[in-house]
């Protein structure tokens, strides 16, 4: 999706520029770290918010999504729910793939050779951040009772579950909200699929300028990992979890998930663009991004049985992701770039102490996307 390059008035942006500046430099005094490094790491963001309010700056927050009712993945013709990351590509369908399933095979594996049901995560998906998951067991009375207090909508989902029987599960739960959220366009975004043009729900920004301090914040969440034009690049989302990364590569796909998935990772280690003016994004350059959303329940058909739910959305206010895995204990010149996901994609979730992401997303049509609405509302 080519945009028209707008070029800015230089008396406008001189005053913009020395405006902005003057913003800046407010930030920095209050923002910058003392000497002596702080013992609280909030006070940073403290006094950020602190200098927000005091300029009258309403910050938008980010708030959780409420997901619909979870569709069984058999009804979802054109989405494949991979077991691990060597699923193919193939023309027309999204695959998406979460951790969580490792679980699965650790139990099996496990209670196949007597060794017992796996307690933790560790040898088994050491890609999910220790603190995100935790381990449940019971009836699935008991497993909703465990949820409820804490995660009120992961309990209702699992309404499925019935009778007396023992359920081992591993839950797993990671919110990635941007700082400052960005702003959903009135537009829809032209996505071009193999089943033809789709308008579907976006957020972002048609033509970035430094006219305001929430501006300012968003232009500072996207790092511009790669750009070799506009049908092959890499950015990455900042959100207020410096430990996870939130990568989005329109890319040509390889045939299969895990080679498309490792060229990616490549270019994000070695990203060329680090420390240069190009890695940030410059005035009249775009963003867009179409709204997201798995809502995925997915029965195993090898015994004894299981199931796996992989919930994720992603749009302006940041991503967030719930995944549940249950199994029955019965066993240089300078050209504005216009960054535009109106191709298919990729997607994945990385601690960034992690070897492997643990969820990823190839995006290919409309079952995993917002189809747009002048009347949608939160």
């Amino acid at each position: 999706m080519a945009l028209p390059v707008v070029q800015t008035r230089p008396s406008r942006r001189f005053s913009r520029v020395l405006s902005f500046c003057c913003i800046f430099a407010a930030l920095l005094s209050l923002c910058s770290c003392s000497q002596k490094p702080s013992k609280d790491p909030n006070e940073k963001m403290n006094r950020l918010n602190l200098f927000l309010d005091n300029e009258g700056v309403e910050r938008i927050p980010a708030k959780g999504f409420k997901f619909p009712s979870l569709i069984d993945a058999t009804e979802l013709l054109s989405t494949t729910v991979a077991t691990d990351l060597t699923a193919e590509l193939s023309r027309g369908k999204n695959v998406v793939y979460c951790a969580t399933y490792k679980f699965a095979k650790a139990f099996e594996n496990r209670t196949t050779i007597g060794q017992g049901i796996p307690t933790s995560a560790e040898g088994i998906a050491d890609e999910l951040p220790a603190e995100s998951y935790r381990i449940l067991d019971g009836t699935p009375e008991d497993i909703r009772s465990q949820l409820a207090e804490g995660f009120p909508s992961t309990a209702e989902s699992l309404d499925f579950l019935g009778g007396e029987e023992q359920w081992w599960c591993c839950h797993f739960q990671r919110s990635l909200p941007f700082l400052e959220a960005f702003e959903r366009l009135k537009e829809p975004l032209a996505f071009q699929s193999s089943e033809g043009t789709l308008n579907v729900a976006c957020f972002g920004d048609l033509r970035f300028e430094e006219y305001s301090v929430q501006q300012t914040l968003r232009k500072e969440q996207i790092a511009v990992i790669d750009f070799q034009g506009e049908d092959d690049f890499i950015v990455r989302l900042n959100t207020v979890v410096n430990e996870d990364e939130l990568i989005l590569a329109k890319v040509h796909p390889d045939e299969s998930l895990e080679s498309t998935l490792e060229s990616v990772m490549r270019r994000v280690k070695n990203n060329p663009l680090e420390g240069s003016e190009q890695s940030e994004i410059r005035d009249g350059e775009a963003l867009v991004v179409p709204m997201l959303t798995v809502n995925l329940l997915k029965w195993f058909s090898d015994m004894p049985p299981g199931f796996q739910t992989i919930r994720f959305r992603l749009d302006e206010r940041g991503a967030e992701l719930d995944s549940f895995l249950g199994y029955s204990s019965l066993g240089s010149d300078i050209v504005l770039r216009q960054m535009v996901f109106d191709k298919p994609f990729l997607l994945y979730l990385k601690s960034k102490t992690a070897e492997a992401p643990y969820f990823v997303l190839w995006v290919e049509n409309l079952e995993v996307m917002e189809e747009f609405s002048a009347e949608t509302e939160d």
